[in-house]
């Protein structure tokens, strides 16, 4: 199902730790995350599912799969963005997500999968 189509999706990721929602020292760890999506296809394409992998370090892994994200099934067009933002909580201060879009060219019918980049999330205190 992935091809050389995923290439021309376009996805940037970038996270905030939340101190407020969070619990510190001991966790759980709330961030958000800010995702951009851009279509570089000549076609429209419609996101429709979604995999996480979430990496807690010591604690193992999780996986989450379902239907679009935050309640949507967008519909991007050529050289179009979509941006939208979620959370997650970690009870170590350190984790890791990746994983996949589904999408679906809505000219060709074909669907593919585009691989989100690996982003860490990190306690800032660990930083320094």
């Amino acid at each position: 199902m992935i091809d050389k189509r995923t290439s021309c999706i376009d996805i940037k990721v970038t996270t905030t730790f939340l101190e407020k929602e969070s619990t510190l020292p001991n966790g759980p760890y709330r961030y958000r995350y800010d995702v951009k999506i851009t279509n570089h296809l000549t076609n429209p394409v419609q996101l429709i599912k979604r995999y996480w992998k979430i990496e807690h370090v010591l604690l193992g892994n999780a996986e989450v799969e379902g239907e679009g994200v935050i309640g949507f099934t967008p519909i991007i067009d050529p050289e179009e963005s979509f941006e939208y933002s979620s959370f997650t909580e970690l009870y170590m201060p350190y984790g890791k997500m990746s994983g996949h879009y589904t999408f679906i060219d809505l000219m060709q019918g074909d669907q593919f999968n585009a691989t989100i980049p690996a982003f860490v999330l990190t306690y800032p205190i660990l930083l320094n």
